[in-house]
């Protein structure tokens, strides 16, 4: 007897079971070994080709920074080198790290940002490594680094010295110097110090400190530097570091002690509940320590010495001496504008997404003109060129009511943002303040020349001569003794145009501008709102009491009762 065949139906119905089965094993046994299969090794030169790929790389561990914007963000990030390149892995959610030297694995995501490559990985296990990858401590000096730098140049050196300026614990990016004596001007020997990473706790300046780190070559700086992390920055408490006592004459040496703990002395005064420390009309707020406000208070309107932690008040635009442990928020140590370059060396892209604001001090490497509306300059880190020096584009807002000349110390609150026009970074200012006095008046000499004298426009800049009216009605600064003459314009008030000051040879003081000439074929140079010097006051120009033998700073030279200027008119 035939049995009869399957049904259609039955038999597509067992065929789909069976690749249902099939499948399900199939995905089981990729993900099995998706479990297993560990990340390939690449080269840190060849991470270009494994974008958006979970990758292994194997290097030397050169420095960390642990939550590099001060955000409380659970994040470090790691620069990693081998001998193909250099990578920057970005780990969330870390783990403890080894220190640096150390030969490391990583694995993590391949990202490309930009033209950018770095790589990110989350949690515990992106980082490992064997207690035989840890590195050789070579414990030196700076002057054994100093008789020979290269050869120390691919090891950990364990070197201790005095660090020459004041870190704040959440200062994330650190320029400084490590010496080998206390007092800058005694030491043999001075190397740049880069601590990247807070420290968690207050270095103080001139502290004695050991670190371990690793010595490599500033390009930019053409120096050696030592790179340390802050948290691996061990510092020797039996040494008590000097404090320094500042003086009122020489404000402009203040920025160098920020953050660090200073004296002054002063007339103690209190403005409603604030206390000052003045002198000749300038004020730094004081701060006193938990428990002495009553003694603080009690020499109010007396001669006082006083001494805290030199500190910016961001609301008086000052300087104050804290003596107190608070936290305020409103006194901060700004960041000087050499280490946040740096930072935007380590990790521009960072910088600029973050829109994080700082607070840096830096010098005008241009005059600002008063104006209404935002001006692009430059910011330096150095009041006047000097080797190495670093500058940054910056917009500043507006409106400003008065010049701020060229390099005048300035206090900013600044973001970083990308100038796609010139295609590089710029800050953008949001707040600023003056700190300390305008600088000098640059002096220009007639035998510079007109190539020498266009470095100082739109300075405030010094030149003697003659002033003499010209035939269209106004003025010209004529050479003494010669024929050379610049466009002269005298403020209205001043002294120097009077009969006495006629044919005498003045120091002006003035707007240093190019003009058009008259027939509108070439520029010509002009000396606006000039004016001389009168220091007594007198009427007589300061250049004149020299030609007269007069005192310059007393109005009544020969103290007979009469000032200089009448007994001349009645001569």
């Amino acid at each position: 007897m035939v049995e009869p065949s399957p049904t259609p139906d039955l038999v597509m119905g067992q065929r789909l079971w069976a690749m249902f089965g099939v499948a399900i094993l199939l995905v089981a046994g990729m993900n099995a070994y998706a479990v297993m299969r560990e990340p390939d090794v690449a080269e840190i030169g060849n991470l270009i080709e494994h974008t958006n790929e979970v990758v292994r790389v194997e290097g030397t561990l050169t420095t960390w920074m642990d939550d590099p914007y001060g955000t409380g963000e659970n994040r470090v990030d790691l620069i990693i080198e081998d001998d193909t390149g250099v990578i920057e892995l970005r780990w969330y959610r870390a783990t403890d790290l080894p220190p640096v030297g150390t030969k490391v694995t990583a694995t993590g995501n391949v990202i490309e940002w930009d033209g950018r490559i770095y790589m990110q990985a989350l949690g515990s296990g992106a980082v490992s490594w064997k207690q035989s990858d840890l590195p050789d401590v070579v414990t030196t000096s700076l002057a054994d680094v100093a008789a020979d730098p290269v050869n120390h140049s691919d090891r950990v050196l364990r070197l201790t010295g005095y660090i020459g300026e004041a870190v704040s614990p959440d200062a994330s990016w650190t320029s400084a110097m490590l010496n080998d004596h206390p007092t800058y001007s005694n030491a043999e020997h001075h190397m740049k110090l880069i601590i990247s990473s807070a420290p968690g706790r207050w270095i103080e300046h001139g502290a004695r400190i050991q670190a371990d780190g690793l010595l490599q070559y500033d390009a930019s700086d053409l120096v050696w530097a030592f790179h340390v992390t802050g948290p691996e920055v061990r510092v020797d408490e039996s040494h008590t570091p000097a404090i320094d006592t500042l003086d009122w004459d020489d404000q402009e040496s203040w920025a160098y002690r920020s953050g660090a703990i200073v004296r002054l002395s002063g007339d103690l005064i209190a403005e409603g509940d604030d206390l000052f420390l003045s002198h000749d009309g300038t004020k730094v707020c004081f701060i006193p320590g938990e428990g002495d406000e009553e003694a603080a208070a009690s020499l109010v309107n007396s001669t006082t010495t006083a001494s805290g932690r030199l500190l910016w008040s961001t609301s008086r635009s000052t300087w104050c001496l804290d003596a107190s442990t608070s936290d305020d928020l409103d006194l901060i140590n700004p960041t000087e504008v050499a280490d946040l370059l740096g930072l935007l060396e380590v990790a521009p892209t960072d910088l600029i997404e973050d829109g994080q604001r700082h607070t840096v001090r830096l010098y005008a490497r241009y005059a600002i003109a008063p104006g209404v509306e935002d001006s692009s300059t430059s910011f330096a880190d150095s009041a006047s060129y000097r080797p190495g020096w670093r500058t940054v584009t910056a917009t500043v807002p507006g409106p400003r009511s008065d010049w701020i000349e060229a390099g005048q110390a300035i206090v900013a609150e600044v973001s970083v943002a990308w100038d796609g026009a010139a295609m590089r970074a710029r800050l953008m200012v949001h707040e600023m303040s003056l700190d300390g006095d305008s600088p000098d008046p640059v002096q220009l000499l007639w035998d510079d020349g007109a190539q020498q004298w266009s470095y100082s426009r739109d300075m405030q800049v010094a030149l003697s001569g003659v002033l003499t009216p010209d035939e269209n009605g106004g003025y010209r600064l004529v050479e003494a003794g010669g024929e050379r003459s610049i466009g002269l314009e005298p403020l209205p008030t001043s002294v120097a145009l009077d009969e006495l000051h006629a044919n005498t040879t003045l120091r002006f003081i003035g707007r240093w501008s190019q003009v058009q000439s008259e027939d509108g074929l070439s520029m010509t140079y002009t000396l606006a709102a000039a004016d001389v010097s009168d220091r007594d006051g007198d009427g007589l120009a300061d250049g004149l009491e020299a030609v007269l033998g007069t005192n310059p700073n007393d109005e009544d030279s020969n103290d007979d009762g009469v000032d200089d200027r009448q007994e001349l008119t009645e001569a």
